[in-house]
């Protein structure tokens, strides 16, 4: 076939849309894929120490661990593997689909035990991770008013000054 000028101008001006279309394509076999099942927030507590992840769909998890009330929080990358999700964090995280839709089945990397505190000794290496599901608050606390000012758009002139203060 011969390329000409007019029909190099046609494929460019077609391009822009092509490449839309199939970006297009591929977020919906993204939203199908198993990945799309682990987004949002998961939560564990064994003894004192706790994970909670809060898994996002473009490839990144704010990843918490929470040890004898010290605490470490930060955003990771996860990426897909077969069946299920990898994240780079301390320790590195495998994720797998649980029983249900509110639960994930995690393996944690391990460690040498002379490396790790004593609770984190106690920490299992494959666990269940449960759905951070939002809750109905009791009726008696659903319709409450809001406080006085939480009306406002404007906070006053001396907030700054008060804020971190504990009220007298």
């Amino acid at each position: 076939m011969k390329t000409n000028r007019r029909r190099a101008l046609q494929v460019l001006a077609v391009l822009p849309a092509a490449v839309s279309a199939a970006a297009a394509d591929g977020d919906d076999k993204k939203a199908t894929a198993p990945t799309s099942s682990f987004v949002g927030s998961w939560y564990v507590t064994v003894g004192v120490t706790s994970f909670i992840l809060s898994i996002e769909p473009q490839a990144e998890a704010l990843y918490l661990r929470i040890e004898s009330g010290a605490f470490n929080i930060s955003r990771v990358k996860w990426k897909a593997m077969a069946g299920g999700l990898f994240l780079q964090c301390l320790p590195r995280l495998r994720l797998w689909p649980g029983r249900d839709a509110n639960e994930i089945r995690v393996e944690r990397e391990d460690f040498p035990r002379d490396d790790v505190s004593d609770s984190f000794k106690q920490f299992p290496l494959a666990f269940f991770m449960r759905r951070a599901v939002v809750g109905k608050l009791m009726p008696m606390f659903a319709d409450r008013p809001l406080p006085e000012g939480w009306d406002r758009a404007e906070l006053p002139a001396d907030w700054d000054q008060r804020a971190g203060k504990w009220n007298k």
